[in-house]
């Protein structure tokens, strides 16, 4: 998918991922009960998007989907108000979003806590407020940056000390860098080479056209008539479901997925649309034990379930 490296950061314009995209399937994950040792308590809506509490300037805590699909951390309008947020004069960005491009004007935030850290926040647009309430904002790769998130089905946290290379038990997905920096691997299906966005910010993993053609054509048996349908931009679209007996990214391997298809905005924008491409969503990401996404050095492991 080199399509994904044409979105750079020298670009004026913002481009909040989940805003264009808001994507879920209408069948919820339910969360686990058990929190990470030592880790901020991290939450599922009925969506399966993860959400975690954030703190502003000292106040809240606000739930913020945490998104390393999104470029920027951004803030709803409902909260920039509810804070008093302090805008900033004759200053505004250019913003994508689902209707096309926006002005929008800049508030100075300030320090955020969150995942375990604080975390500096000079400025910020005010998003509208999505569709689909129960979120404050967006933590995106412009704070995770720098940093290596660990996540599993309850927690997540920065921790950017560990050094995995040197534990047993994990293996490396062989990831890379994309777009304004977040992570892509190349998933393998019977044979299909599916080049893959990681989005925390999806509940579940989303085929573009190309890639469930392909897919069809290996496993013809595993097209279903089960009925789906995703959100995006808060349309529902109708989607596709196919079963698909394994797959492997990199060395990691799983059985049994149903995975679905629907032709969402978000692969035009990232230059995805042509060739097989996917989102990786939660409900994958979730399989594993521990999930860790390495901003620094552009690098994705994974602790599989015993």
């Amino acid at each position: 998918m080199t399509g994904l490296n044409k979105i750079r950061e020298g670009s004026r314009a913002w481009l909040p991922f989940l805003f264009l995209c808001i994507c879920h399937v209408l069948q919820p994950l339910v969360a686990a009960e058990d929190s990470v040792s030592g880790a901020p308590k991290l939450q599922q809506d009925e969506h399966g998007r993860m959400l975690v509490d954030v703190h502003v300037g000292g106040e809240g805590p606000f739930p913020f989907l945490l998104d390393t699909a999104a470029s920027r951390t951004v803030m709803y309008r409902t909260l920039v108000s509810l804070l008093e947020l302090e805008a900033v004069p004759f200053k505004s960005r250019r913003v994508m979003t689902a209707t096309g491009a926006r002005e929008m004007q800049l508030y100075r935030v300030g320090d955020l806590e969150a995942l375990g850290k604080t975390l500096r926040v000079n400025e910020t647009v005010a998003m509208p407020d999505p569709a689909l309430e129960g979120t404050s904002g967006i933590l995106g790769i412009d704070l995770l940056r720098g940093h290596q998130l660990l996540l599993d089905r309850t927690g997540a946290r920065l921790d950017d000390d560990r050094n995995l290379k040197r534990e047993a038990g994990w293996l490396d997905l062989k990831a890379r860098a994309v777009g304004y920096g977040s992570l892509a691997v190349t998933v393998i299906i019977e044979g299909v080479e599916i080049h893959a966005l990681v989005d925390t910010g999806s509940g579940h993993t989303v085929l573009n056209g190309p890639a469930l053609q392909a897919l069809q054509e290996v496993i013809p048996e595993g097209m279903t008539d089960d009925q789906a349908s995703v959100s995006a931009s808060g349309r529902a679209m109708a989607a596709s479901v196919i079963k698909v007996p394994a797959m492997s990214i990199g060395p990691w391997r799983l059985t049994d997925q149903r995975l679905v298809s629907a032709h969402l905005p978000v692969f035009s924008t990232f230059g995805a649309s042509r060739a097989p491409a996917m989102i990786l969503g939660m409900d994958v990401l979730l399989q594993a034990d521990v999930v860790a996404m390495d901003f620094r050095r552009w690098r994705m492991m994974v602790r599989p379930k015993d």
